[in-house]
């Protein structure tokens, strides 16, 4: 409890102008996050699958172009779409997973050691990211500002837009009810709230 303690004290000394609190603001919880291979590979799933959902209807028409050649007799064309529509899916999951641990190991050499702290409030989030060299940068998040929230097991992902996000990771809330009150207050300001095999 101690160590959770020392935590908060660097989280307050960290957590410089473009991050203070509002007046009237009441703090709810706190959490320091590091960057992760596992919130990282997750967030880029994300992304991935909702990429692949919108082109999905191009592999439907894909494997019924190649169903309808092959039966008016076009075998050549016929096997071609219907078998690259049925590979599809496998080819764009193997790419995206290459490419996640490309991105990963290019992000690692830089953001290994980083923290992100995190102070939810009853309005904002003041966000402090503290680089591994030792900068401090602050922002502020309303939460009429979010495009959306992602909560699985281990992590909540908070979109400021269709793409961007920070990695909210659960195990590392400094108060032991901080999960509940962050789903509370993202329900009261009616935020856009998925919930994912969330246990």
């Amino acid at each position: 409890m101690e160590n959770n303690k020392n935590e908060l004290d660097e989280l307050v000394m960290m957590d410089k102008p473009s991050s203070n609190a509002e007046d009237g603001e009441e703090v709810l919880c706190h959490c320091n996050c590091e960057f992760t291979r596992e919130g990282f590979t997750q967030q880029n799933l994300l992304m991935g699958i909702k990429t692949f959902i919108g082109l999905f209807v191009l592999v439907a028409l894909a494997v019924g172009f190649g169903i309808y050649e092959l039966v008016t007799g076009r075998l050549l064309w016929g096997l071609f779409f219907t078998i690259f529509g049925a590979l599809y899916p496998a080819i764009y999951f193997l790419f995206l997973k290459l490419s996640i641990e490309k991105n990963f190991k290019m992000f690692e050499s830089t953001l290994k050691g980083s923290i992100y702290s995190f102070e939810f409030r009853t309005k904002t989030i003041g966000v402090t990211f503290k680089s591994n060299d030792g900068n401090v940068r602050g922002s502020v998040i309303r939460y009429s500002q979010i495009y959306r929230v992602v909560e699985n097991k281990n992590f909540f992902f908070i979109f400021v837009d269709a793409t961007h996000s920070y990695i909210v990771e659960k195990a590392k809330f400094l108060e032991t009810d901080g999960i509940e009150k962050v789903r509370q207050i993202l329900k009261d300001y009616k935020v856009k709230f998925d919930q994912h095999k969330v246990k």
